[in-house]
Protein backbone atom coordinates (compact mmCIF):
# COMPACT_ATOMS: atom_id res chain seq x y z
CA UNK A 1 0.00 0.00 0.00
CA UNK A 2 3.02 2.82 1.06
CA UNK A 3 4.73 1.50 -2.79
CA UNK A 4 1.12 3.07 -4.61
CA UNK A 5 0.94 5.89 -2.36
CA UNK A 6 4.30 6.57 -3.24
CA UNK A 7 4.03 6.38 -6.98
CA UNK A 8 0.91 8.35 -6.86
CA UNK A 9 2.55 11.01 -5.16
CA UNK A 10 5.41 10.64 -7.50
CA UNK A 11 2.95 10.86 -10.61
CA UNK A 12 1.26 13.68 -9.26
CA UNK A 13 4.91 15.70 -8.68
CA UNK A 14 5.98 14.68 -12.00
CA UNK A 15 2.45 16.21 -14.08
CA UNK A 16 2.50 19.26 -11.66
CA UNK A 17 6.31 19.86 -12.87
CA UNK A 18 5.44 19.54 -16.40
CA UNK A 19 2.21 21.61 -16.31
CA UNK A 20 4.63 24.06 -14.38
CA UNK A 21 7.24 24.02 -17.21
CA UNK A 22 4.75 24.36 -20.01
CA UNK A 23 3.01 27.66 -17.92
CA UNK A 24 6.58 29.18 -17.92
CA UNK A 25 7.70 28.22 -21.35
CA UNK A 26 4.56 29.62 -23.14
CA UNK A 27 3.59 32.35 -20.38
CA UNK A 28 0.26 32.43 -18.62
CA UNK A 29 -2.49 35.24 -17.13
CA UNK A 30 -3.97 34.93 -13.91
CA UNK A 31 -7.68 35.95 -14.43
CA UNK A 32 -10.39 35.63 -12.10
CA UNK A 33 -14.31 36.50 -11.76
CA UNK A 34 -15.48 40.17 -11.25
CA UNK A 35 -18.69 39.67 -9.23
CA UNK A 36 -19.98 42.89 -8.76
CA UNK A 37 -19.80 43.48 -13.18
CA UNK A 38 -20.39 39.68 -13.69
CA UNK A 39 -16.86 39.65 -15.72
CA UNK A 40 -13.55 37.29 -16.00
CA UNK A 41 -10.75 40.34 -16.01
CA UNK A 42 -7.42 39.93 -15.61
CA UNK A 43 -5.92 39.88 -11.87
CA UNK A 44 -4.89 42.77 -10.72
CA UNK A 45 -5.71 44.86 -13.14
CA UNK A 46 -8.25 46.91 -10.60
CA UNK A 47 -11.45 44.68 -13.19
CA UNK A 48 -10.56 47.20 -15.63
CA UNK A 49 -9.11 44.40 -18.14
CA UNK A 50 -12.62 42.85 -19.27
CA UNK A 51 -11.54 39.58 -20.69
CA UNK A 52 -15.36 38.65 -21.25
CA UNK A 53 -18.55 39.61 -19.69
CA UNK A 54 -21.34 36.92 -18.28
CA UNK A 55 -24.89 36.94 -16.88
CA UNK A 56 -26.09 36.57 -13.22
CA UNK A 57 -28.23 33.55 -13.00
CA UNK A 58 -29.66 32.71 -9.37
CA UNK A 59 -26.67 35.23 -7.61
CA UNK A 60 -23.87 32.76 -9.47
CA UNK A 61 -22.24 34.41 -12.21
CA UNK A 62 -21.24 32.20 -15.42
CA UNK A 63 -19.27 33.52 -18.09
CA UNK A 64 -19.19 31.52 -21.40
CA UNK A 65 -16.83 31.73 -24.76
CA UNK A 66 -16.83 30.54 -27.82
CA UNK A 67 -13.91 27.92 -28.00
CA UNK A 68 -12.20 29.89 -30.73
CA UNK A 69 -12.52 33.07 -29.05
CA UNK A 70 -10.89 31.51 -26.05
CA UNK A 71 -8.41 29.44 -27.83
CA UNK A 72 -7.29 32.89 -29.68
CA UNK A 73 -5.93 34.07 -26.21
CA UNK A 74 -5.22 30.69 -24.12
CA UNK A 75 -4.47 26.88 -24.29
CA UNK A 76 -6.30 26.37 -21.03
CA UNK A 77 -7.26 26.94 -17.47
CA UNK A 78 -7.06 25.96 -13.88
CA UNK A 79 -8.62 26.80 -10.87
CA UNK A 80 -5.45 28.32 -9.05
CA UNK A 81 -7.34 30.12 -6.34
CA UNK A 82 -10.30 30.70 -4.22
CA UNK A 83 -10.67 33.50 -1.38
CA UNK A 84 -14.06 32.49 0.42
CA UNK A 85 -16.34 34.84 2.95
CA UNK A 86 -18.80 31.71 3.80
CA UNK A 87 -18.63 27.85 3.77
CA UNK A 88 -19.95 26.70 0.39
CA UNK A 89 -18.17 27.37 -2.84
CA UNK A 90 -18.52 27.38 -5.95
CA UNK A 91 -15.84 27.95 -8.83
CA UNK A 92 -15.55 25.91 -11.98
CA UNK A 93 -14.10 26.39 -15.45
CA UNK A 94 -15.15 23.50 -18.33
CA UNK A 95 -16.76 23.10 -21.28
CA UNK A 96 -20.33 24.57 -21.45
CA UNK A 97 -21.80 22.12 -24.10
CA UNK A 98 -21.27 18.42 -25.35
CA UNK A 99 -20.17 19.43 -28.40
CA UNK A 100 -17.23 21.20 -26.97
CA UNK A 101 -17.62 24.69 -28.51
CA UNK A 102 -18.19 26.76 -25.68
CA UNK A 103 -16.24 26.81 -22.43
CA UNK A 104 -17.29 28.62 -19.39
CA UNK A 105 -16.36 29.94 -16.02
CA UNK A 106 -18.69 30.31 -12.84
CA UNK A 107 -18.23 31.59 -9.41
CA UNK A 108 -21.03 31.71 -6.77
CA UNK A 109 -22.04 34.93 -5.00
CA UNK A 110 -19.08 34.78 -1.92
CA UNK A 111 -16.17 33.70 -2.87
CA UNK A 112 -13.74 35.31 -5.47
CA UNK A 113 -12.63 32.51 -7.84
CA UNK A 114 -9.31 32.88 -9.50
CA UNK A 115 -8.08 31.05 -12.56
CA UNK A 116 -4.39 30.22 -13.99
CA UNK A 117 -4.37 30.65 -18.03
CA UNK A 118 -1.78 29.31 -20.44
CA UNK A 119 -1.03 31.72 -23.25
CA UNK A 120 -1.05 30.77 -26.71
Amino acid sequence: MARSAFALLLAITYALVIATSMATAQGFDTVQIDKTQCALVTSGSGNLDVIARGEKKFEHCAIQLPIEEFHKRYSFCALSGVLATKGRVICEFGYADNTRTRVFFMSGPDELCEFVCVRK
